[in-house]
């Protein structure tokens, strides 16, 4: 709600602006314009506080479509869920307490087939290539409704974790 009025505001007067967590802009996410993904499983470092955005951000983009539900299945130690989107579609999220784990995904399409890559590209060198060119274009490099479902998602993540096994609507 307050990314929605955020944007409201920024629309009103014109005040170009996104947000985005920097995984968004790993090198690994440019050639999948050919992939039809029916679902993706994840794995990743961080705490579900602190690290479910980031987490999050690549999998909205990925997806473009918004989340429907979410249910959590993992511990406090190592947190995981499945979001349902509005599509029929699922991502499966697995979050690692351990330090030094990278971000990991799979994809996967109708035919059976799967893409599976680790994160090494300098995402966050990425991320600030696509600020500045912001800052000297104006174009904005992140859909307003994409940090609107990430924050969705990530809300309802954190209820969800307070009742696990018990889907929570977004």
């Amino acid at each position: 709600e307050t990314a929605q009025r955020i944007f409201e505001k920024a629309d009103k007067f014109g005040a170009k602006c996104y947000s985005s967590s920097a995984l968004r802009f790993a090198t690994e996410f440019s050639d999948m314009d050919d992939f039809e993904i029916d679902e993706i499983h994840t794995e990743g470092a961080g705490t579900l506080s602190d690290y479910a955005i980031h987490h999050i951000e690549p999998v909205v983009m990925l997806m473009n479509t918004p989340a429907k539900r979410v249910i959590f299945t993992g511990t406090d130690v190592h947190p995981s869920a499945i979001i349902e989107f509005e599509d029929g579609r699922h991502w499966h999220m697995m979050i690692r307490n351990n330090k030094g784990w990278t971000y990991r995904y799979s994809l996967l399409n109708k035919n059976n087939g799967a893409m599976e890559f680790e994160i090494k590209s300098d995402y966050f060198g990425n991320f600030i290539d696509s600020l500045i060119e912001f800052f000297k274009t104006g174009i904005v490099p992140v859909p307003h409704n994409n940090t609107v479902d990430v924050m969705a998602i990530r809300n309802a993540l954190m209820k969800a974790s307070q009742k696990p096994f018990r889907w929570i609507e977004i």
